[in-house]
């Protein structure tokens, strides 16, 4: 038996070093010849131990007792040490295996790492005598979210920077900004209809199917920036102005390179911690009953928290003529939800609004044909990306504002997807980069598509993966 290794980058043809039995083999490339070009992603079959098509010229004749493949390549020592053979047998013995198999491990890195390289640590749980509350009330708050999108309840809110920005990392703890940094003016209010402001909010930063995605919705914003700067293009905000050429091409390898470590970390943590959406967090408690009162109807610990004019249970009084559960008279005992309706029927002349439903036919804010994503919530990959980005935005122009102070997008009244609205025009507004960032992450909430956590922790994320992209980006730029 011998041990056999192999280390390669890709790309880099002299890196290829063989290893029999701990000690380096000297080798060659086949007829091919070397080569410098990266990998092909594609669905082609990988041989082991044999290759063009099982030919028999090129292919080991003989047993493999084990494969260990490795994203990295080990260290030099560790592969003299981990190589060596030791005498005897290798601790499987090939005899043991069925026929026809072989002992495989597949390795992700290094062997030694026992932690992701950003883990923003558990999401809240379910039955977590340390985190079931928060499960229970964050699951509520998206309910209360979904109870915003009517905008013929007659509510105005502010959406300007006066209210909305300057939120510490990780919390919508919104401050507001006292004034422009540009003009010396305090930003001027924009009341709408909240119930236009969270549908619009939820449409604009929703970026699913067919659209251009997260990362593709924050080049967008940093062509529009670019524009708006015009000639004056100062890399980091200082020097002299660089050409609009070598200012993009920048721009798109530190904001890209972030937004592709935002996807790895971000799907990276969704695959480990695999969290639960709110449409299920939401149907199941409330299909439960409630977790308020021991002694009252339709408890069940893992139940809905009751919030008055919010979640209730459906009783004889409250399903009787006249009541506000009236149209729930079948289903005295449940839990109802003032929230959402769901889509209406003709979407584009109606409002789908907010009424009492059966916790059980919950529903986000969203198209039809796109309920929720069909994959893990934590953390929100929308956080993830929009902070990264956020922040390289903030470090390329040297300034975390917006040019001239304030970022707009406005959505046209009539313009939205889902359903009819918004009633009036929404002009989406921003002091900072983080603040817009902050906004695409709170709008999941809006959208039934995250719980808080899934949001926060996705801020945290980003902020740390764009700070990293934009240093690793400008080892890249030169002088």
């Amino acid at each position: 038996w011998h041990h056999v290794a192999l280390t390669y980058t890709f790309g880099v043809p002299e890196s290829v070093q063989g290893w029999i039995d701990g000690r380096r083999s000297e080798g060659g490339w086949d007829k091919s010849g070397a080569t410098t070009r990266p990998p092909v992603v594609d669905d082609d079959e990988v041989w082991i131990g044999s290759a063009r098509g099982g030919a028999v010229e090129s292919t080991l004749h003989g047993a493999l007792a084990g494969l260990a493949l490795y994203r990295a390549a080990l260290p030099e020592d560790e592969l003299r040490t981990r190589y060596r053979v030791q005498g005897g047998l290798p601790a499987v013995d090939p005899s043991t295996l069925p026929a026809g198999t072989v002992r495989m491990e597949l390795y992700e890195s290094d062997s030694g790492r026992t932690e992701w390289p950003i883990d923003p640590g558990p999401p809240p749980r379910l039955g977590d005598p340390g985190s079931d509350a928060e499960f229970k009330d964050k699951a509520v708050e998206v309910v209360r979210f979904s109870s915003y999108l009517d905008p013929r309840d007659g509510v105005l809110i502010d959406l300007s920077p006066a209210t909305f920005g300057d939120a510490p990392l990780g919390s919508n703890d919104w401050r507001g900004h006292a004034q422009n940094p540009t003009t010396g003016q305090p930003y001027e209010p924009v009341l709408v209809p909240r119930g236009d402001f969270g549908r619009a909010l939820a449409e604009f930063w929703a970026d699913g199917p067919d659209s251009e995605t997260p990362p593709g919705h924050w080049n967008t914003l940093a062509n529009e920036v670019s524009d708006t700067l015009g000639g004056d293009l100062r890399l980091g905000g200082e020097g002299d102005p660089v050409d609009r050429l070598e200012w993009d091409t920048k721009l798109y390898l530190a904001l890209n390179g972030a937004n592709h470590d935002a996807a790895v970390a971000a799907w990276g943590t969704k695959g480990y911690y695999d969290y639960i959406r709110p449409i299920s967090m939401i149907r199941w408690m409330g299909g439960s009953g409630q977790s308020s009162d021991p002694a009252g109807p339709s408890y069940d610990r893992d139940g809905l928290p009751l919030v008055p004019g919010l979640v209730e249970v459906v009783t004889a009084e409250s399903a009787a003529t006249g009541g506000r559960h009236a149209h729930l008279a079948d289903h005295v005992g449940e839990i109802a939800l003032f929230a959402y309706v769901g889509n209406p029927s003709d979407p584009e002349n109606e409002v789908g609004g907010v009424d009492w439903i059966r916790a059980v036919d919950w529903v986000p804010y969203q198209s039809p044909t796109f309920v929720t994503p069909s994959f893990a919530a934590y953390v929100s990959g929308h956080s993830t990306f929009s902070r990264a980005s956020a922040e390289v935005l903030t470090a390329i122009t040297g300034s975390p504002y917006f040019p001239a102070g304030l970022g707009t997008w406005t959505v046209p009244a009539g313009s939205l997807e889902f359903e009819a609205g918004p009633s009036e025009d929404v002009e989406l507004q921003w002091a900072t980069y983080r603040d817009a960032a902050d906004q695409a992450g709170i709008s999941r909430l809006y959208g039934g598509i995250h719980v808080r956590a899934d949001d926060f922790a996705g801020r945290r994320m980003g902020a740390t993966i764009g700070e990293t992209a934009w240093a690793a980006a400008q080892t890249y730029f030169g002088n």
